[in-house]
């Protein structure tokens, strides 16, 4: 029997807070190894800091106000990802 091991690499875009969250790193390069990834395994590999921020911990979900996309697209947290797609997390706006 062939085990066999699959990794994606996923560049992942970070702004405002989460780019603090982050080292001021605005984008990193996550290698997952998950064969069907997605969007939520992504930011179940993402440091704890950022991970706390993006998931409502009481529904599991993204944090309201938050929005991800996937290659310029809005997406979901079971959205599937691919061998180098750019995922951005974006956070809720501030101001007035």
């Amino acid at each position: 029997m062939q085990i066999r091991w699959w990794a994606l690499l996923i560049a992942v875009k970070l702004y405002a807070h989460l780019k603090e969250l982050s080292n001021n790193m605005s984008e990193l390069s996550v290698k997952m190894e998950h064969e069907n990834g997605t969007v939520r395994s992504l930011i179940n590999v993402l440091s704890k800091q950022l991970r706390e921020e993006l998931i409502d911990p009481k529904t599991g979900e993204l944090a309201p106000a938050y929005l991800v996309a996937v290659n310029g697209k809005l997406a979901s947290l079971n959205s599937r990802l691919k061998e180098n797609d750019v995922v951005a997390f974006i956070p809720p706006i501030d101001g007035g």
